[in-house]
Protein backbone atom coordinates (compact mmCIF):
# COMPACT_ATOMS: atom_id res chain seq x y z
CA UNK A 1 0.00 0.00 0.00
CA UNK A 2 2.76 2.26 0.90
CA UNK A 3 4.32 1.85 -2.81
CA UNK A 4 1.26 2.78 -4.56
CA UNK A 5 0.84 5.63 -2.51
CA UNK A 6 4.37 6.45 -3.11
CA UNK A 7 4.38 5.84 -6.59
CA UNK A 8 0.59 8.29 -7.32
CA UNK A 9 2.03 11.17 -5.25
CA UNK A 10 5.62 10.61 -7.77
CA UNK A 11 2.68 10.79 -10.97
CA UNK A 12 1.11 13.58 -9.74
CA UNK A 13 4.31 15.81 -8.91
CA UNK A 14 4.88 14.82 -12.02
CA UNK A 15 1.98 16.18 -13.76
CA UNK A 16 2.28 19.46 -11.72
CA UNK A 17 5.78 20.07 -12.81
CA UNK A 18 4.85 19.44 -16.41
CA UNK A 19 1.62 21.54 -16.42
CA UNK A 20 3.40 24.31 -14.83
CA UNK A 21 6.03 24.31 -17.50
CA UNK A 22 3.30 24.39 -19.81
CA UNK A 23 1.91 27.37 -18.11
CA UNK A 24 5.43 29.50 -17.84
CA UNK A 25 5.57 28.67 -21.17
CA UNK A 26 2.41 29.94 -22.83
CA UNK A 27 2.61 32.82 -20.28
CA UNK A 28 6.07 33.93 -22.08
CA UNK A 29 4.77 33.35 -25.52
CA UNK A 30 1.64 35.46 -24.82
CA UNK A 31 3.12 37.98 -23.25
CA UNK A 32 5.67 38.55 -26.36
CA UNK A 33 2.84 38.38 -28.57
CA UNK A 34 0.41 41.34 -26.52
CA UNK A 35 3.85 43.52 -26.50
CA UNK A 36 4.26 43.13 -29.99
CA UNK A 37 0.87 44.23 -30.37
CA UNK A 38 0.94 47.01 -28.06
CA UNK A 39 3.89 48.31 -30.14
CA UNK A 40 2.07 47.96 -33.08
CA UNK A 41 -1.14 49.81 -32.15
CA UNK A 42 1.46 52.48 -30.39
CA UNK A 43 2.45 52.67 -33.95
CA UNK A 44 -0.55 53.35 -35.96
CA UNK A 45 -1.53 56.08 -33.31
CA UNK A 46 1.58 57.75 -34.02
CA UNK A 47 1.61 57.97 -37.51
CA UNK A 48 -2.34 58.58 -37.51
CA UNK A 49 -1.70 61.99 -35.16
CA UNK A 50 1.29 62.85 -37.26
CA UNK A 51 -1.08 63.30 -39.89
CA UNK A 52 -3.93 65.40 -38.30
CA UNK A 53 -1.71 67.96 -37.56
Amino acid sequence: MKDVLRGLFFIVFLLAIIVTAGAAILFVRFKADFEDIERRTQDIVSKIESENV
